[in-house]
């Protein structure tokens, strides 16, 4: 098997003994590199590693706070680029043509997606409160329509305020933005 990336061959046998000689001696050499204070806590690594995949492979901001988000970062973007790299993929194949539909789909995703998500934001707690907020909604509207009765139909309505009301956990310092994108996206018709 051979993989040539700019003329260098990954898995020829001389590279994969370097491979293999090279860290097997940093291993090795962990405890001694740790007791010094060379190598950071793993958490800190790995968020150093990610943020650096995302930067220089993806073309990310590292602007992350945490594993957490620097691991959704890099999720998010592997995502991106695989499903960008399907219509790519699927221009390439189809070269019967000298005006490729799939390719102009191509590079209008690949325009959208990399705007969004540079302008996304990399906590995902903000994307989990919008889908738990849209599933409590939806949940609420099913038991609105399910019941004909006065008295439930009340008892949603009041349910159906709920949602909309705080019933987030409380924070000493709230952004006020994270609840105005979930008021415009969640529980409005």
């Amino acid at each position: 098997m051979s993989f040539i990336i700019y003329g260098i061959d990954l898995f020829s046998d001389k590279n994969v003994e370097l491979i293999r000689d090279g860290s097997l001696i940093f291993l090795l050499s962990f405890p001694l590199l740790f007791s010094f204070g060379l190598l950071p806590q793993i958490s800190t690594f790995l968020m150093y590693l990610f943020e650096q995949i995302d930067v220089y492979i993806f073309g990310g901001t590292a602007a992350t706070m945490g594993l957490t988000s620097a691991t959704y970062s890099l999720l998010r973007s592997i995502f991106a680029i695989g499903l960008l790299y399907s219509f790519a993929l699927i221009a390439l194949n189809d070269s019967t043509n000298t005006q490729n539909a799939t390719f102009s789909v191509f590079c209008g995703l690949l325009l959208s997606t990399c705007y969004h998500l540079s302008r996304s934001s990399s906590d995902p707690s903000i994307y989990w409160n919008l889908i738990k907020g849209c599933f409590r909604c939806k949940s609420s509207e099913l038991k609105f329509a399910n019941n004909e009765d006065n008295q439930n139909s009340s008892q949603v309505t009041n349910d159906e305020t709920e949602c909309n009301s705080s019933d987030r956990p409380e924070q000493e310092i709230s952004d006020p933005l994270p609840n105005k994108l979930e008021n415009t996206v969640v529980c409005h018709q």
